[in-house]
């Protein structure tokens, strides 16, 4: 495209503002409306965003595709800002955008807006933007990260992992996913570290992983680069899931008080009373499908009366929760129709949370929603894109992993008749027995960390902006933390004796949220099969698992109830 070489910053800053509309570039939710009011209000020094390398940075030159760096601000709080990065820069991304803390006015004087890249690994690097008023006060901040190319402006030159141990990999083979444990054994003896080729790392061993999750300075804000390159923040709306420090810790800490244990522990009644319908309807049916009658509404109601949802509306919620479930995944994993199925249910869940939002500001209910919705209407701490983002995070994470502690666990009781036995007799039993359910078929089997800073693990030097995957199947089954790891046993946690924590819920600032609601649960369910005194039989040996990796679960479970 030619360029008028006369033109203006400003004017240049305009042409290339109305070519991302001609073209059809959609940098963020809302960018239409943002734009016009940018349009009216572009000043020089007003708008004018930089990009610094840092100093480690800086001796390693690259090149990039041309990108947009969109600042994208609530209007009611301001204009958005944009700026274009030319061919031949030192980085690119497609979005940065920073959250205000406050609003701020059109004629309360300059900002001042910087970018600075943070840290840089082969592939990628990770860039702040931060806001300032004419004070010198922090009124905006947030992180991306940009895809990082070599000097010849194009992606893979990268060097070639290296082979990888014997049946490292295995483990993600359809066919090994009914019992994916003998070969995370194998690639645990074969080595720590297991390189792939899509760049990042298996973490295969217990110590290092619990490390890396207790480090901050692994950050765990890149695993939509990682395992999603190139999609759309909106199409895979996760809050806080893969945030860091301050954003991490300002939206966790709006929806923390709702999952505090005494919190939950309020909830007993309501989950008692659910689990007692539940196995009412199964008693009586005798036969059932136990994903179906149990392990799905269990859980999916119970968050989704937290958050305010209708009865109505939770087959759609579970639909749309098993599209995005399934998209976790690595994106080179998926098959186009997933990826195209979680892009629809991302976007249908955004829609529907918007319109439950709007009808809580009209009518505030005794819910989370309501809450939220009370505090982002003040604009202060949460903007609406954060809210559409952390409600759709509450209700998928609320659940899908509860479905599969709940399958997984009472597949265990039935594989296992003796450890069963040993819980009818002793009641006491249920909570350590649920602990060890979650190690022994943990319901999440992996996530990802980023390096922020250079860092030794196992012997291997990471440098900044290298990934790995945290493999916590394998994990909770490490013979160096857990003796004799492959045995079901619900007294491992019920003794005096110091117990490793299992990792299925993380460590460190991005433990589990939701594990006292998932607890107690479980728990409750135990309790009733205690009561109850039921007699479980599986109708096949031959159980169906979904596609998922990250999320691994069975996806028909027929069992007789006696």
């Amino acid at each position: 495209m030619s360029v008028d070489q006369t033109e203006t910053s400003r004017q240049r800053r305009l042409r290339e503002l109305r070519s991302l509309v001609e073209h059809g570039i959609d940098a963020g939710i809302g960018v239409g409306h943002s734009l016009g009011v940018l349009l009216d209000t572009l000043e020089e020094g007003r708008t004018v965003w930089t990009l610094t390398p840092s100093p480690a940075a800086a001796g390693t030159p690259r090149t990039v595709h041309g990108g947009v760096i969109a600042t994208l601000l609530d209007t009611a709080m301001g204009s958005a800002v944009y700026t274009a990065i030319p061919d031949g820069a030192l980085y690119t991304t497609l979005e940065l955008k920073v959250n205000f803390f406050r609003p701020v006015p059109l004629d309360g004087g300059p900002l001042t807006c910087a970018a600075t890249v943070v840290h840089q690994g082969e592939r990628t690097a990770t860039a702040e933007g931060r806001v300032t008023d004419a004070g010198g006060e922090l009124i905006a901040h947030g992180t991306t990260t940009c895809m990082v190319f070599p000097p010849t402006g194009t992606p893979g030159a990268e060097p070639a992992a290296p082979p990888n141990p014997g049946v490292a990999l295995d483990a993600f083979d359809p066919a090994h996913w009914p019992d994916p444990y003998p070969r995370y054994a194998a690639a645990r003896e074969a080595a720590p570290l297991i390189a792939t080729p899509l760049g990042v790392h298996l973490v295969t061993r217990y110590d290092d992983c619990a490390a890396i999750l207790q480090d901050n300075d692994w950050s765990h804000a890149h695993e939509a680069e990682l395992f999603h390159p190139g999609v759309e923040h909106a199409d895979l709306p996760t809050s806080f899931l893969w945030m860091d420090p301050p954003d991490h810790t300002r939206l966790r800490g709006l929806v923390s008080k709702a999952f505090t244990p005494r919190t939950v522990a309020a909830l007993r009644p309501r989950i008692e009373q659910l689990v007692k319908e539940l196995f009412d309807a199964i008693v009586e049916a005798g036969e059932v499908d136990v994903i179906t009658a149990l392990a799905y509404p269990l859980p999916l109601t119970v968050i989704a009366e937290l958050l305010g949802a209708p009865a109505e509306d939770h087959p759609d919620l579970q639909r749309w929760s098993r599209a995005l479930a399934r998209g976790f995944d690595p994106d080179p994993l998926l098959l186009p129709r997933e990826r195209d199925e979680r892009t629809q249910a991302a976007r249908e869940f955004v829609s529907y949370f918007r319109d439950l939002i709007a009808k809580r500001r009209a009518r505030p209910a005794g819910d989370l929603i309501s809450a939220l919705a009370a505090v982002e209407e003040r604009g202060d701490v949460l903007t609406e894109d954060e809210m559409l983002a952390t409600c759709v995070t509450l209700l998928v994470a609320g659940h899908e992993t509860s479905v599969n502690l709940v399958a997984n666990g009472i597949l265990a009781l039935i594989r296992n008749p003796g450890q069963y036995a040993l819980l009818l007799d002793d009641p006491r039993l249920a909570a350590p027995a649920v602990e060890e359910m979650l190690r022994y078929d943990s319901p999440v089997h992996m996530t990802t960390r980023l390096a922020h800073k250079e860092t030794r693990i196992a012997g291997h030097t990471f440098r900044p902006g290298d990934g790995v995957v945290l493999l916590f199947g394998s994990a909770n089954r490490d013979p160096a933390a857990f003796p004799d790891p492959d045995r079901f046993d619900i007294t491992r946690y019920a003794g005096s004796a110091p117990v490793k924590r299992h990792l299925s819920f993380s460590l460190g600032i991005h433990y589990c949220l939701g594990a006292p609601l998932a607890r107690l649960e479980m728990e409750i369910v135990l309790q009733e099969l205690i009561r109850r005194r039921l007699t479980m039989t599986m109708t096949t040996e031959n159980l169906p698992y979904r596609r998922n990796l990250v999320l691994r679960g069975i996806d028909t479970f027929p069992v007789r109830f006696a």
